[in-house]
């Protein structure tokens, strides 16, 4: 019963998170892939509730549960092949949180495999699509490059790994990112460093 309120606060500022990056960009203050990225950035964010604030494995999966369900519905309402992205998220989070719950990764493997996501694959995007002038696969070198920078400032931050084992799995997050169809980098970016950090 001590993880209601963890829960309730998730939901309320998943729906927060949603309401004010809608409003960003009916009033023209971000662009459509803005609100997007910001959304995926800010969730990723509950990470650290799911880590430092829940305690059981049903109140950590139950939000990931839940919005599988409600992006899948939204992905064939819009009836958008990119947005399959949408349904992978929250099965990254879902697939985390249940590592973490049977302790088969530690608490800055979660914390760091799901903000690189969110964070170097945000970055990715909006430098990638402002910036991007030579083609990297189906993206950009410059979005690589941005993927690559966040990635190692969010290991440096959030794990004990020296300097040298954090670049190497930055450059292996950002060619998951790089290599992945649309969407699946939600999949494979964090499955990447799950195992890097793990095998290292």
């Amino acid at each position: 019963m001590n993880d209601i309120f963890p829960i309730l606060v998730s939901f309320i500022y998943v729906i927060v998170v949603l309401l004010v990056s809608y409003l960003l960009e009916s009033h023209g203050r971000i662009g459509r892939e803005g609100a997007r990225k910001l959304v995926h950035f800010l969730v990723s964010l509950w990470v650290f509730v799911m880590v430092y604030w829940m305690n059981s494995l049903w109140a950590r999966i139950l939000g990931p549960i839940a919005f599988i369900f409600i992006n899948t519905f939204m992905t064939l309402k819009a009836r958008e092949g990119r947005a399959v992205g949408m349904i992978f998220f929250p099965v990254a989070l879902l697939a985390v949180s249940i590592l973490y719950s049977f302790s088969l990764i530690s608490a800055e493997t979660a914390i760091s495999s799901i903000l690189v996501m969110g964070a170097g694959d945000s970055a990715a995007a909006l430098i990638g699509t402002r910036y991007g002038r030579h083609q990297l696969f189906s993206k950009s070198i410059e979005g690589f490059t941005a993927m690559f920078a966040v990635s190692f400032i969010v290991l440096l931050a959030f794990s004990s790994l020296p300097w040298e084992e954090s670049f190497l799995i930055a450059f292996v997050a950002a060619a998951a990112e790089v290599l992945a169809p649309h969407g699946l980098d939600n999949l494979t970016v964090p499955f990447a460093v799950i195992l890097m950090m793990e095998v290292l």
